[in-house]
């Protein structure tokens, strides 16, 4: 399962003068992110057609979002015998990306 980020507004001492001031820590919750795939090193894919990203959530419980994927890329994705080769050959260091958890 992914964790969602969700924002949560604390207050950290100001060391100026001891007020708080708003942190951007943020909590986690648990849900899974997209399709479920049968792979040992992917839980589930999601795609966003309107943006063209790809959201990878892996077993280590990190997510990834690359951008500007292709419709097609995903679709071979998605067809790939192994979600996880394709995944090292066709999209990794390919695409711009972010970890998101």
């Amino acid at each position: 399962m992914a964790k969602e980020v969700v924002p949560q507004l604390r207050r950290t001492a100001d060391a100026a003068g001891g007020r708080g001031r708003p942190d951007n820590r943020v909590a986690t919750r648990t849900f899974m992110i997209g399709q479920p795939v049968d792979s040992t090193n992917l839980v589930s894919v999601d795609y966003d057609e309107w943006s063209a990203t790809l959201t990878v959530e892996f077993r280590n419980d990190t997510v990834y979002e690359y951008y500007r994927v292709p419709p097609g890329v995903y679709a071979g994705l998605m067809r790939a015998t192994s979600h996880g080769g394709f995944l090292a050959s066709h999209i990794r260091n390919r695409f711009s990306y972010r970890l998101i958890q």
